[in-house]
Parts: C-alpha cells; structure tokens; sequence
C-alpha cells in the first residue's frame, strides 16, 4: 500500500450509535451472547405467559403488570437505546461535522473542524472490522469508528484491514 487511504464521512448519530453496537459486539464472544440473549428472551416470554395466566388466576394487576412490563421493556431496548444515543449526540460538540481520516503505512492523520492530529501505529492497542466500518481502539473502552461507507471502495477497505492487521498487536473480524 503505497498511497495514503483517504476515509471521509459526516459524523452522525447512527454511526455512533452502529459504533456503540459494533463495541457491545465485539466484546464478548458470540456464544456467550448467544445463550445469554436467548436466556433473557425465554424470561420475557415466559414474564409476559406467566402475567397472562396470572391475571386470568385471579392474581392481582401489580404482579400482572410487572411480569408483562419486563418482557416488553426487554423487547424495545433496542428503540431506547438508540433514542439515548440520539440524545446524547444532540450535545456534542462533534455532532454533524466532516471527518477526514488519512491511513498510511507510517502513520494516521485525522482532520475535523474542530481538530486535527496525527497518530503513530503504536497509538492503538486493537483494531476490529465489522461489516459496517474499522474501529481504532487506543484502550479497550474507546474506540473511533470509520463508517465504511466513508471509504470510496470496498478495495480500500480491505487494504486499511490489512495494514491495521499487520501493525496493530490485536486485530480482530466480528461478523
């Protein structure tokens, strides 16, 4: 890779929130999500079965109300979430600008309106590819997150992969 990836996109609350995803997804393996996932579906099905036929018991509404109420709650967190995340880019001061990221062998530029700086490899301790973009992680808690859609190719894609996965200690691919 001779000449520096040029990775360009407008910052908005869905890449923050498909970013805040991509985090979540990576971070515990997938059968551990998996049966966690189905474990708390199987009690939302069975809160929302066991409000129904306590209610139709005779029980009182209270017991009912919380038993359905968990199971939809688990349900829609989805819509919540990504409501909060809407939220919070409402305030911040990068909400809505043009980001510029330059990849080389040698080193990373970023530019915004806000700020500009320059990065070595060493800067990262992990890089993960998703199907919806790279995220650049300097701790294990912080990442930047490169929508691919910023890239002009999907060549470009996989050439930035490459080059993260030969200077970065640990690479991963999350599907």
């Amino acid at each position: 890779m001779e000449q520096p990836v040029t990775v360009r996109f407008r910052w908005s609350a869905d890449d923050l929130y498909q970013g805040y995803c991509n985090h979540r997804r990576q971070d515990c393996r997938r059968v551990i999500r998996t049966l966690m996932s189905a474990t708390i579906y199987a009690i939302a099905v069975l809160s929302a079965v066991g409000g129904i036929f306590a209610y139709r018991a005779g029980d009182s509404w209270g017991f009912c109300l919380i038993l359905s109420l968990f199971g939809l709650v688990w349900w829609s967190r989805s819509f919540w979430h990504r409501r909060l995340v809407r939220w919070q880019f409402a305030r911040r001061p990068d909400k809505d600008i043009d980001i510029e990221w330059e990849i080389a062998p040698d080193n990373i530029l970023v530019r915004s309106p806000i700020g500009n700086s320059e990065l070595s490899w060493k800067a990262f301790a992990k890089v993960v590819r998703t199907p919806s973009g790279i995220m650049f992680y300097p701790v294990n808690q912080i990442f930047h997150y490169l929508p691919r859609r910023g890239f002009t190719s999907d060549a470009e894609f996989e050439q930035v992969a490459a080059l993260a996965k030969s200077k970065v200690p640990t690479f991963r691919c999350v599907t």
